[in-house]
């Protein structure tokens, strides 16, 4: 039987006991990207044998993180059916890595499962010295934008820091009124996990740059590891008014914050059609794939 918490500060040692023993390749493989989403996806825990489960709710269906730990899968997810049984209630189980598709084929089968890539959870993974340096003619128009901030504004980047924390909070706060999409539900709830996350910054060990035209914030970046590897930027906020301001946070947060790691993630795009285009653009050198399992229908 599984028993599930609630992620939080205090279960974190728990958590991270088991987050620590594997090579993370997605945010939710990260406390940092557990504890920021928790509330939005409705997450908890549970450990089983050397297992760890995390369960959400979203899409009208529970959804569980493909189990972290080792041991018999075949029994863990059984357990995750069970749970999903007793409360009477639709599952999924989300977060496959490719390679972990054999291991999960044959309860597929006997469940009469369906496993497929979901492409709005690939996570979007660029080479870090392309995105300081912009080679070439593909992202020409990246370096075209940059080149107009630089001559056109008197700015400076900065790190964030406790003493101008509530600065870049203030800035969140009314980015959305300059956007001017009052009932953007989307873009509310992204601007709160912001505030919270700048709000949490020690705590979870985030980074967090500002980029500011003759001493007011224009733009926002804020971070952390994700493995030895990558560095994955966790949210970007720029002033649209202002010509070059998004490549140019990209730029110099990239330049400053990922510089001793082979990769930059700007994690999935979660279907939204102009945050896909806006990846795109950017010419990713890897997607990260991640396949679910459902039920057939």
């Amino acid at each position: 039987m599984l028993t599930f918490k609630p992620v939080t500060l205090e279960e974190r040692p728990v958590i991270e006991l088991f987050l620590n023993k594997i090579q993370p390749r997605f945010c939710l493989h990260t406390f940092q990207g557990l504890y920021i989403w928790r509330h939005q996806i409705c997450l908890q825990y549970a450990v089983y044998k050397e297992f760890i489960v995390f369960k959400t709710c979203f899409e009208y269906r529970y959804n569980y993180l493909f189990p972290i730990g080792k041991g018999d899968y075949n029994e863990v997810l059984n357990e995750i059916k069970n749970d999903a049984e007793t409360l009477n209630f639709s599952y999924a189980v989300y977060q496959i890595l490719e390679e972990q598709l054999p291991i999960i084929e044959q309860f597929a089968k006997v469940n009469k499962m369906f496993i497929k890539p979901v492409r709005d959870y690939f996570e979007y993974w660029y080479d870090t010295q392309k995105m300081i340096h912009l080679p070439g003619k593909k992202l020409q128009p990246k370096r075209n934008h940059i080149n107009y901030f630089i001559k056109n504004f008197i700015w400076k980047y900065e790190p964030i820091t406790s003493k101008n924390v509530s600065q870049c909070i203030d800035f969140v706060k009314n980015w959305e009124s300059l956007k001017n999409e009052p009932d953007n539900a989307f873009l509310h709830e992204d601007d709160l996990l912001f505030i919270d996350s700048l709000s949490s910054m020690d705590i979870l060990n985030l980074e967090g740059g500002m980029l500011k035209i003759e001493n007011e914030i224009m733009a926002l970046g804020l971070g952390c590891r994700l493995n030895s590897e990558v560095f994955m930027i966790l949210f970007e906020k720029a002033r649209g008014d202002i010509k070059g301001a998004y490549p140019m946070i990209f730029q110099q947060f990239v330049k400053h914050h990922c510089f001793n790691y082979k990769y930059v993630s700007r994690l999935e795009d979660v279907g939204d059609e102009g945050l896909r285009k806006a990846k795109l653009s950017y010419h990713p050198d890897i997607l990260q794939p991640v396949y679910k399992m459902t039920p057939q229908v």
